[in-house]
């Protein structure tokens, strides 16, 4: 049978105390809240599964989409493959903390919080696959690409946080004020490209007593700058250093 579930919820009067790490508390206008899950019948061997969720008021965006497709084959073998998609627009994402020097405090204090408008997309694939060799002896298999990109724009500093008016939350950063904050705004785009997987092997060499074999692959870089596409941060990714860790675990059952 096919199953179809959405939930809409409606938040106002939102007080966020860890947006600045460690500022002020910010205020954030009401926004809707939708999750929206499709699936087929789950009895089959082969189901297909469609997530979304989003979260949108008049200045911020925020989607992700993730369709899952499964396959049983058998009682020997499951295979699984998830497509995950966001995009965020958010117009006060936080970017930094400026400090003034000492004899400069300023009416906030000694540092400004400084925002800007985001948006980010984010991209990842999970892989999953297992094997019953025997009832005794399993293969696992786990590996997941991630990359998320970013650009920024309309810097601005934050100053009367909990306002219930938007526009007095923050004053805009223009030319005359922008060389104050130097590098902490000249450059705040970024791309992170992440590839983990692992492989295990189990195997039950008596009843209650197990042995597990596994390998862990890891790669992940962050740069400073903005790549739209996916398919060249893949293309960078798999170039990047790699970690390899390879560990034995086991256990022993016995009654006393």
């Amino acid at each position: 049978r096919l199953e179809l579930d959405v939930k809409q919820a409606y938040n106002w009067n939102w007080v966020d105390s860890r947006m600045l790490r460690g500022g002020p508390d910010v205020r954030f206008d009401p926004y809707f809240q939708t999750t929206a899950k499709f699936n087929t019948d789950k009895a089959k061997r082969m189901i297909f599964t469609l997530q979304y969720s989003g979260i949108h008021n008049t200045y911020n965006h925020y989607n992700t989409l993730s369709p899952n497709l499964t396959f049983r084959i058998g009682n020997h073998v499951f295979m699984s493959g998830q497509l995950d998609y966001s995009r965020n627009m958010d117009n006060l994402e936080y970017i930094g903390t400026y400090y003034y020097p000492t004899e400069q405090y300023n009416t906030n204090g000694n540092c400004d919080y400084i925002t800007g408008h985001m948006e980010q997309k984010t991209y990842g694939l999970t892989m999953k696959v297992q094997v019953n060799v025997t009832p005794d002896i399993s293969i696992q298999f786990y590996g997941s690409p991630f990359t998320s990109t970013a650009k920024f724009s309309d810097f601005k500093v934050m100053t009367d946080t909990k306002s219930h008016t938007y526009e007095n939350r923050f004053a805009s950063i223009d030319a005359t004020t922008s060389s104050r904050y130097g590098d902490l705004i000249k450059n705040p785009n970024f791309s992170f490209n992440e590839f983990r997987s692992n492989l295990v092997a189990r195997w039950e060499y008596l009843p209650g007593s197990t042995i597990y074999f596994v390998w862990e692959h890891h790669m992940s870089e962050r740069r400073s700058e903005y790549v739209s596409k996916w398919n060249d941060n893949l293309d960078h990714m798999f170039g990047l250093p790699t970690t390899n860790t390879f560990m034995i675990k086991m256990n022993y059952w016995f009654d006393i």
